[in-house]
C-alpha cells in the first residue's frame, strides 16, 4: 500500500506540470467545433455563437478558460408565471 502511495505521489505532480496553461487552452479552443446537433464557433475575442440557432436566445454568449475549465456565459429569457412578463437572467457556469 505504501508503494502505491509513493508512486501516485510522484506521478500526479508530473501530470499536473504537463497540463497546458489557460492561455494555451484558449488558443486551442478558438475555431468551429462540430456537435451532433449544432456547430459552436469560439472566437478569439471571448465570444461564442451556436449554429443553427437553438429555440430561444441562448445561442450566443461569452467564454473564458479559468484554471483549465471552460466557462460559458449566456443570456436566458424566461417568463414570470403570475403575469406573463418577461425577465432576463444571467447564467454563469
Amino acid at each position: 500500500m505504501r508503494t502505491v502511495f509513493v508512486i501516485v505521489a510522484l506521478i500526479v505532480p508530473a501530470i499536473a506540470m504537463a497540463l497546458p496553461d489557460d492561455t494555451t487552452l484558449s488558443r486551442l479552443l478558438v475555431g468551429i467545433w462540430h456537435g451532433p446537433r449544432h456547430d459552436t464557433q469560439y472566437r478569439a475575442d471571448g465570444t461564442w455563437i451556436m449554429d443553427p440557432p437553438d429555440e430561444g436566445d441562448n445561442t450566443r454568449g461569452k467564454w473564458q478558460i479559468k484554471h483549465g475549465r471552460l466557462i460559458e456565459t449566456w443570456r436566458v429569457i424566461g417568463f414570470d408565471d403570475r403575469r406573463g412578463n418577461q425577465r432576463v437572467e444571467r447564467k454563469d457556469f
